[in-house]
Formats: C-alpha cells, structure tokens, sequence
C-alpha cells in the first residue's frame, strides 16, 4: 500500500507521509489534517493532535516516519508554526479528504476508509 504513492512527486510524497502516519500513530483523519508543524516534535518524536472532545493527545512515531516528516516538513518549506503538515499543492487547508485525492473507493487509502466504516462488519485482509 505505501508502494503505491508516488514518491517523486510533491503531492505522492505527501500522500506517502499521510498513509505512513496513518499506519504508524493511528490518527483520525481530522486529526492528521488539523495536525500543525508547532505539534510535531521530531526531537521526542511525537505528534501533539487534538482529537474527540477537542482533548488533546500524544501519538509517538516510529524510526521510519520521524524521518520522512522530517524529510516532508523541509520539503514543503514551513516558515511559520502555526501552518498545517498536511496542505494541498496551492497551500490550502482542507478538512474534505478528496481535496488530497483521498477517496473512499479507490487508492491507497481506502483500507483506512474500510476499516473505518466497516470494521465490525468484514476481516480485513492483507
């Protein structure tokens, strides 16, 4: 599944980071699209999210995803905090996932729009 986002790419790069941090910290989605870069600390290697209930709470990343956030952030050339990790190419935030060419039926992430929706329901496969 992470294979399949193109790497070479600004938009399959940030795609790749996307799926990654879904898979390493199991954020919500409206978790990782209102996650900010003053909220990632590549140093403890955490991400500050707010999430049910505006609570908020720590997800820890893995060796691999610290450092292709830390690759992606460079990448896409913060200068200020309080910008979000995850903009669209023209620098928009968006909380609509199809903004991102995430879609529910087809692509690299729609086993996380099945296990969400339908987890009580079918097996996942691999």
């Amino acid at each position: 599944m992470l294979k399949a986002a193109n790497k070479k790419t600004w938009e399959g790069f940030r795609n790749y980071v996307m799926l990654l941090t879904f898979l390493d910290t199991g954020l919500r989605l409206s978790e990782l699209l209102g996650l900010t870069a003053d909220r990632v600390n590549l140093i403890k290697g955490s991400l500050l999210v707010t999430g049910k209930g505006s609570k908020d709470r720590e997800a820890y990343m893995g060796r691999t995803l610290k450092k292709e956030m830390a690759r992606w952030l460079k990448m896409q050339g913060f200068h200020a905090y309080e910008e979000h990790v995850f903009i669209t190419r023209d620098g928009r935030v968006s909380s609509q996932p199809t903004r991102f060419g995430l879609h529910s039926s087809s692509g690299p992430f729609s086993l996380f729009f099945f296990i969400g929706t339908d987890r009580h329901r079918a097996p996942v496969r691999a």
